[in-house]
């Protein structure tokens, strides 16, 4: 009989090198354990924040700021349920102090959009970088 991992507690990772690509995507290099390491672009579970070719390129860059203000200041973690990759080929994983889960408005504040608005915003980035991509 084959038994199954049955994953009901995140892992929590180290990670160094933190690099914010936006308000809610970073780059670093996780530590798996045993000595590995992986270079991964990590969308950060929960974060919402404004696109850099938005409704708002400037709020976008503002929060890309403050993620890479908190990353440089604080030592932190990554929660995932098994280094999950999503659509665009990120690791989907939650930000975390050592005793507890990142709020994302600790670190975005006011820039933290909800689903919603960020779909939004998101669609509306989509549209700016085609009509870009089509004059070039």
């Amino acid at each position: 009989m084959k038994l199954k991992k049955i994953n009901t507690f995140p892992d929590a990772y180290a990670f160094t090198t933190g690099i914010a690509i936006d308000g809610d995507t970073m780059r670093c290099i996780i530590e798996v354990g045993l000595g590995v390491h992986k270079e991964a672009r990590v969308r950060l579970k929960g974060f919402y924040a404004p696109e850099l070719a938005g409704a708002s390129p400037d709020s976008g860059y503002w929060a890309k700021g403050r993620l890479q203000a908190f990353l440089d200041a604080n030592k932190l973690y990554l929660l995932s349920m098994g280094m999950k990759i999503d659509k665009y080929g990120r690791t989907v994983a939650a930000l975390s102090w050592p005793d507890r889960p990142v709020d994302p408005s600790e670190v975005l504040g006011s820039l933290q959009m909800t689903v919603d608005q960020h779909r939004a915003d998101l669609a509306k980035a989509s549209e700016r970088v085609g009509k870009i991509g089509a004059t070039l």
